[in-house]
Protein backbone atom coordinates (compact mmCIF):
# COMPACT_ATOMS: atom_id res chain seq x y z
CA UNK A 1 0.00 0.00 0.00
CA UNK A 2 1.36 3.42 -1.01
CA UNK A 3 0.24 6.52 0.93
CA UNK A 4 1.07 10.05 -0.17
CA UNK A 5 0.23 12.62 2.49
CA UNK A 6 0.18 16.13 1.05
CA UNK A 7 -1.36 18.18 3.84
CA UNK A 8 -3.31 16.93 6.81
CA UNK A 9 -3.12 19.81 9.29
CA UNK A 10 -4.51 18.50 12.57
CA UNK A 11 -6.06 15.49 10.84
CA UNK A 12 -4.29 12.15 10.81
CA UNK A 13 -5.33 9.09 8.85
CA UNK A 14 -4.25 7.00 11.80
CA UNK A 15 -6.64 8.67 14.26
CA UNK A 16 -10.05 7.31 15.27
CA UNK A 17 -9.88 4.23 13.06
CA UNK A 18 -12.79 2.01 14.00
CA UNK A 19 -13.74 -0.77 11.54
CA UNK A 20 -15.05 0.11 8.10
CA UNK A 21 -16.79 3.24 9.45
CA UNK A 22 -13.52 5.10 8.98
CA UNK A 23 -13.22 6.35 5.41
CA UNK A 24 -9.51 5.56 5.16
CA UNK A 25 -9.98 1.96 6.21
CA UNK A 26 -12.56 1.71 3.42
CA UNK A 27 -10.29 3.40 0.87
CA UNK A 28 -7.44 0.99 1.61
CA UNK A 29 -9.71 -2.00 1.18
CA UNK A 30 -11.31 -0.57 -1.96
CA UNK A 31 -7.85 -0.15 -3.47
CA UNK A 32 -6.80 -3.72 -2.60
CA UNK A 33 -10.04 -5.32 -3.85
CA UNK A 34 -9.89 -3.58 -7.24
CA UNK A 35 -6.19 -4.35 -7.55
CA UNK A 36 -6.92 -8.06 -7.03
CA UNK A 37 -9.90 -8.00 -9.41
CA UNK A 38 -7.86 -6.45 -12.23
CA UNK A 39 -5.04 -8.92 -11.61
CA UNK A 40 -7.35 -11.83 -12.39
CA UNK A 41 -9.52 -10.20 -15.03
CA UNK A 42 -7.74 -7.63 -17.17
CA UNK A 43 -5.80 -8.61 -20.27
CA UNK A 44 -3.84 -5.35 -19.97
CA UNK A 45 -1.47 -6.16 -17.14
CA UNK A 46 0.41 -2.85 -17.10
CA UNK A 47 -1.69 -0.40 -15.13
CA UNK A 48 -1.59 1.89 -12.12
CA UNK A 49 -4.31 2.58 -9.55
CA UNK A 50 -4.91 5.53 -7.24
CA UNK A 51 -7.51 7.05 -4.93
CA UNK A 52 -7.49 10.75 -4.06
CA UNK A 53 -9.52 12.02 -1.10
CA UNK A 54 -8.98 15.30 0.70
CA UNK A 55 -5.23 15.86 0.34
CA UNK A 56 -4.29 12.21 0.47
CA UNK A 57 -3.50 9.78 -2.34
CA UNK A 58 -3.51 6.03 -1.91
CA UNK A 59 -1.77 4.11 -4.69
CA UNK A 60 0.68 4.70 -7.50
CA UNK A 61 -0.66 7.85 -9.19
CA UNK A 62 0.47 11.42 -8.63
CA UNK A 63 -1.90 14.35 -8.11
CA UNK A 64 -1.66 15.60 -11.69
CA UNK A 65 -2.65 12.23 -13.15
CA UNK A 66 -6.08 12.35 -11.49
CA UNK A 67 -6.98 15.27 -13.75
CA UNK A 68 -5.80 13.60 -16.97
CA UNK A 69 -8.34 11.50 -18.88
CA UNK A 70 -8.04 9.33 -21.99
CA UNK A 71 -9.65 6.19 -23.42
CA UNK A 72 -7.49 3.99 -21.20
CA UNK A 73 -8.53 5.71 -17.97
CA UNK A 74 -11.28 4.53 -15.63
CA UNK A 75 -12.63 7.03 -13.11
CA UNK A 76 -15.17 6.79 -10.30
CA UNK A 77 -15.96 10.03 -8.49
CA UNK A 78 -17.45 9.73 -5.01
CA UNK A 79 -18.55 11.86 -2.07
CA UNK A 80 -18.08 11.30 1.64
CA UNK A 81 -19.35 13.83 4.19
CA UNK A 82 -19.67 16.49 1.47
CA UNK A 83 -16.07 16.05 0.33
CA UNK A 84 -15.24 14.78 -3.16
CA UNK A 85 -12.84 12.00 -4.03
CA UNK A 86 -11.89 10.02 -7.12
CA UNK A 87 -10.86 6.42 -7.80
CA UNK A 88 -8.70 6.19 -10.91
CA UNK A 89 -7.17 3.34 -12.95
CA UNK A 90 -4.79 4.12 -15.80
CA UNK A 91 -3.84 1.42 -18.32
CA UNK A 92 -0.71 1.61 -20.44
CA UNK A 93 -2.30 0.02 -23.50
CA UNK A 94 -5.72 0.05 -25.17
CA UNK A 95 -8.49 -1.54 -23.13
CA UNK A 96 -11.67 -2.69 -24.85
CA UNK A 97 -14.99 -1.06 -23.83
CA UNK A 98 -16.49 -4.26 -22.34
CA UNK A 99 -13.47 -4.87 -20.13
CA UNK A 100 -13.48 -1.21 -19.11
CA UNK A 101 -17.18 -1.38 -18.25
CA UNK A 102 -16.79 -4.52 -16.17
CA UNK A 103 -13.93 -3.07 -14.12
CA UNK A 104 -15.91 0.14 -13.52
CA UNK A 105 -18.91 -1.93 -12.45
CA UNK A 106 -16.81 -3.79 -9.89
CA UNK A 107 -15.42 -0.50 -8.56
CA UNK A 108 -18.96 0.88 -8.20
CA UNK A 109 -20.24 -2.31 -6.53
CA UNK A 110 -17.72 -2.01 -3.71
CA UNK A 111 -18.57 1.65 -3.20
CA UNK A 112 -22.29 0.85 -3.03
CA UNK A 113 -21.60 -1.79 -0.39
CA UNK A 114 -19.69 0.76 1.67
CA UNK A 115 -22.51 3.27 1.33
CA UNK A 116 -25.14 0.72 2.37
CA UNK A 117 -23.17 -0.13 5.52
CA UNK A 118 -21.81 3.27 6.43
CA UNK A 119 -24.98 5.27 5.98
CA UNK A 120 -27.37 2.51 7.09
CA UNK A 121 -29.43 2.74 3.91
CA UNK A 122 -32.25 0.31 3.34
CA UNK A 123 -30.36 -2.93 2.59
CA UNK A 124 -32.92 -4.23 0.11
CA UNK A 125 -32.71 -1.07 -1.99
CA UNK A 126 -28.92 -1.16 -1.91
CA UNK A 127 -28.95 -4.89 -2.67
CA UNK A 128 -30.98 -4.32 -5.84
CA UNK A 129 -28.56 -1.67 -7.06
CA UNK A 130 -25.58 -3.98 -6.62
CA UNK A 131 -27.31 -7.01 -8.16
CA UNK A 132 -28.41 -5.06 -11.23
CA UNK A 133 -24.91 -3.73 -11.77
CA UNK A 134 -23.39 -7.14 -11.22
CA UNK A 135 -25.78 -8.44 -13.87
CA UNK A 136 -23.87 -6.38 -16.42
CA UNK A 137 -20.66 -8.16 -15.42
CA UNK A 138 -22.12 -11.63 -15.73
CA UNK A 139 -23.95 -10.96 -18.99
CA UNK A 140 -20.78 -9.59 -20.53
CA UNK A 141 -18.60 -12.51 -19.45
CA UNK A 142 -20.72 -15.65 -19.79
CA UNK A 143 -23.95 -17.19 -20.92
CA UNK A 144 -25.52 -16.46 -17.55
CA UNK A 145 -28.09 -13.69 -17.30
CA UNK A 146 -28.64 -10.91 -14.83
CA UNK A 147 -31.99 -12.49 -14.03
CA UNK A 148 -30.15 -15.63 -12.87
CA UNK A 149 -28.12 -13.60 -10.37
CA UNK A 150 -31.25 -11.95 -8.99
CA UNK A 151 -33.14 -15.23 -8.89
CA UNK A 152 -30.38 -17.02 -6.94
CA UNK A 153 -30.39 -14.20 -4.36
CA UNK A 154 -34.18 -14.34 -3.96
CA UNK A 155 -34.33 -18.15 -3.75
CA UNK A 156 -31.48 -18.22 -1.24
CA UNK A 157 -33.37 -15.71 0.89
CA UNK A 158 -36.55 -17.83 0.81
CA UNK A 159 -34.66 -20.98 1.84
CA UNK A 160 -32.66 -19.17 4.52
CA UNK A 161 -35.78 -17.56 5.99
CA UNK A 162 -37.57 -20.92 6.20
CA UNK A 163 -34.43 -22.44 7.77
CA UNK A 164 -34.73 -19.87 10.56
CA UNK A 165 -31.92 -17.40 9.88
CA UNK A 166 -32.32 -14.07 11.64
CA UNK A 167 -33.03 -10.90 9.66
CA UNK A 168 -29.45 -9.59 9.70
CA UNK A 169 -28.03 -12.88 8.49
CA UNK A 170 -30.72 -13.11 5.79
CA UNK A 171 -29.92 -9.63 4.49
CA UNK A 172 -26.23 -10.46 4.35
CA UNK A 173 -27.00 -13.71 2.52
CA UNK A 174 -29.10 -11.85 -0.03
CA UNK A 175 -26.43 -9.21 -0.55
CA UNK A 176 -23.54 -11.68 -0.70
CA UNK A 177 -25.04 -14.51 -2.79
CA UNK A 178 -24.90 -12.66 -6.15
CA UNK A 179 -21.11 -12.67 -5.85
CA UNK A 180 -20.86 -16.49 -5.75
CA UNK A 181 -19.52 -16.78 -9.30
CA UNK A 182 -17.42 -13.60 -9.40
CA UNK A 183 -14.35 -15.84 -9.83
CA UNK A 184 -15.46 -16.62 -13.37
CA UNK A 185 -13.90 -13.33 -14.41
CA UNK A 186 -10.59 -15.21 -14.24
CA UNK A 187 -11.72 -17.95 -16.65
CA UNK A 188 -11.24 -17.50 -20.40
CA UNK A 189 -14.18 -16.81 -22.71
CA UNK A 190 -13.29 -19.90 -24.72
CA UNK A 191 -14.11 -22.09 -21.72
CA UNK A 192 -16.94 -20.01 -20.24
CA UNK A 193 -18.84 -19.83 -23.50
CA UNK A 194 -17.92 -23.17 -25.06
CA UNK A 195 -21.07 -24.64 -26.67
CA UNK A 196 -19.89 -28.22 -26.20
CA UNK A 197 -19.02 -30.34 -23.20
CA UNK A 198 -15.78 -29.27 -21.49
CA UNK A 199 -12.78 -31.56 -21.75
CA UNK A 200 -11.29 -32.88 -18.51
CA UNK A 201 -8.50 -30.34 -18.80
CA UNK A 202 -10.95 -27.47 -19.41
CA UNK A 203 -13.11 -28.55 -16.48
CA UNK A 204 -10.07 -28.49 -14.19
CA UNK A 205 -9.51 -24.87 -15.26
CA UNK A 206 -13.19 -24.06 -14.67
CA UNK A 207 -12.88 -25.52 -11.17
CA UNK A 208 -10.42 -22.74 -10.32
CA UNK A 209 -13.16 -20.09 -10.23
CA UNK A 210 -14.16 -20.62 -6.55
CA UNK A 211 -10.61 -19.93 -5.40
CA UNK A 212 -10.29 -16.92 -7.72
CA UNK A 213 -13.54 -15.51 -6.34
CA UNK A 214 -12.37 -16.09 -2.79
CA UNK A 215 -9.06 -14.34 -3.44
CA UNK A 216 -10.88 -11.30 -4.83
CA UNK A 217 -13.26 -10.99 -1.87
CA UNK A 218 -11.25 -12.31 1.10
CA UNK A 219 -9.66 -10.45 4.03
CA UNK A 220 -12.48 -7.93 4.21
CA UNK A 221 -13.45 -5.87 7.23
CA UNK A 222 -17.06 -5.96 6.01
CA UNK A 223 -19.24 -8.89 6.95
CA UNK A 224 -20.95 -8.97 3.54
CA UNK A 225 -17.66 -9.49 1.72
CA UNK A 226 -16.43 -11.96 4.32
CA UNK A 227 -19.52 -14.15 3.80
CA UNK A 228 -19.44 -13.59 0.02
CA UNK A 229 -15.83 -14.81 -0.11
CA UNK A 230 -16.73 -18.02 1.75
CA UNK A 231 -19.80 -18.60 -0.43
CA UNK A 232 -17.69 -18.12 -3.57
CA UNK A 233 -15.14 -20.62 -2.26
CA UNK A 234 -17.58 -23.30 -1.08
CA UNK A 235 -20.67 -23.20 -3.30
CA UNK A 236 -19.43 -26.19 -5.35
CA UNK A 237 -18.71 -28.33 -2.28
CA UNK A 238 -21.13 -31.26 -1.82
CA UNK A 239 -22.87 -32.69 1.23
CA UNK A 240 -21.18 -36.10 0.66
CA UNK A 241 -17.69 -34.56 0.46
CA UNK A 242 -17.18 -35.11 -3.28
CA UNK A 243 -17.31 -31.49 -4.35
CA UNK A 244 -14.51 -28.99 -5.02
CA UNK A 245 -12.15 -27.30 -4.37
CA UNK A 246 -11.49 -28.98 -0.98
CA UNK A 247 -13.93 -31.87 -0.71
CA UNK A 248 -15.60 -30.46 2.39
CA UNK A 249 -18.36 -32.62 3.86
CA UNK A 250 -21.69 -31.92 5.58
CA UNK A 251 -21.78 -29.11 8.10
CA UNK A 252 -18.12 -28.31 7.48
CA UNK A 253 -19.52 -26.38 4.52
CA UNK A 254 -20.77 -22.91 5.45
CA UNK A 255 -24.57 -22.90 5.76
CA UNK A 256 -24.89 -19.92 3.41
CA UNK A 257 -22.84 -21.79 0.79
CA UNK A 258 -25.05 -24.87 1.17
CA UNK A 259 -28.12 -22.71 0.59
CA UNK A 260 -26.66 -20.91 -2.43
CA UNK A 261 -25.60 -24.25 -3.92
CA UNK A 262 -29.24 -25.41 -4.18
CA UNK A 263 -30.49 -22.02 -5.41
CA UNK A 264 -27.72 -21.80 -8.01
CA UNK A 265 -28.11 -25.31 -9.43
CA UNK A 266 -31.91 -25.16 -9.57
CA UNK A 267 -32.00 -21.76 -11.24
CA UNK A 268 -29.19 -22.54 -13.68
CA UNK A 269 -30.96 -25.70 -14.84
CA UNK A 270 -34.11 -23.75 -15.68
CA UNK A 271 -32.31 -21.24 -17.91
CA UNK A 272 -30.77 -21.62 -21.36
CA UNK A 273 -27.00 -22.01 -21.51
CA UNK A 274 -24.67 -22.05 -24.49
CA UNK A 275 -24.21 -25.80 -24.04
CA UNK A 276 -27.89 -26.81 -23.41
CA UNK A 277 -31.50 -25.67 -23.41
CA UNK A 278 -33.35 -24.87 -20.20
CA UNK A 279 -34.97 -27.72 -18.32
CA UNK A 280 -38.59 -27.58 -17.25
CA UNK A 281 -39.29 -26.60 -13.65
CA UNK A 282 -40.51 -30.12 -12.80
CA UNK A 283 -37.40 -31.77 -14.26
CA UNK A 284 -35.15 -29.42 -12.29
CA UNK A 285 -37.10 -30.11 -9.07
CA UNK A 286 -36.74 -33.86 -9.60
CA UNK A 287 -33.01 -33.41 -10.14
CA UNK A 288 -32.58 -31.46 -6.88
CA UNK A 289 -34.49 -34.18 -5.01
CA UNK A 290 -32.40 -36.95 -6.60
CA UNK A 291 -29.31 -35.37 -5.01
CA UNK A 292 -30.76 -35.08 -1.50
CA UNK A 293 -28.06 -36.26 0.90
CA UNK A 294 -25.59 -36.46 -2.00
CA UNK A 295 -24.89 -32.95 -3.26
CA UNK A 296 -27.31 -31.15 -0.98
CA UNK A 297 -28.15 -31.12 2.74
CA UNK A 298 -31.37 -33.16 3.25
CA UNK A 299 -32.97 -30.53 5.50
CA UNK A 300 -32.39 -27.81 2.90
CA UNK A 301 -33.89 -29.94 0.14
CA UNK A 302 -37.00 -30.43 2.30
CA UNK A 303 -37.21 -26.68 2.85
CA UNK A 304 -36.77 -26.14 -0.89
CA UNK A 305 -39.72 -28.45 -1.58
CA UNK A 306 -41.93 -26.72 1.01
CA UNK A 307 -41.32 -23.35 -0.62
CA UNK A 308 -41.76 -24.29 -4.29
CA UNK A 309 -44.74 -22.01 -4.80
CA UNK A 310 -42.78 -18.99 -3.52
CA UNK A 311 -39.79 -19.98 -5.66
CA UNK A 312 -41.93 -20.40 -8.78
CA UNK A 313 -43.50 -17.00 -8.14
CA UNK A 314 -40.07 -15.37 -7.98
CA UNK A 315 -39.03 -17.00 -11.25
CA UNK A 316 -42.30 -15.99 -12.87
CA UNK A 317 -41.85 -12.38 -11.82
CA UNK A 318 -38.35 -12.41 -13.31
CA UNK A 319 -39.62 -13.97 -16.54
CA UNK A 320 -37.73 -17.22 -15.97
CA UNK A 321 -40.53 -19.80 -16.02
CA UNK A 322 -39.93 -22.27 -18.83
Amino acid sequence: MIFKQFYLGKFSIFSNIHGFNNIFVFLEEWYEKVKMFIKYYSLVKEHRIGIKYRNIIIGELNEKEFKETNVNTIKKEFNYKDEKGVFCVKFKYDINPIEKGIILTFIENIYLSFVSNNYFLDMYKSHKQIVYKLSDVIEARSGETGAHVRSVAEIAYIIGESYGLDKERLNILKLASPLHDIGKIGISDAILNKPDRLTDEEFEIMKEHPVIGYNILKDSKWKVFDIAAKIALQHHEKWNGKGYPFGLRGENILLEARIVSIADVFDALTQDRVYRKAWTIDKAIDYINSLKGVDFEPKLVEIFNKNLEKIKKIKSELGLIK
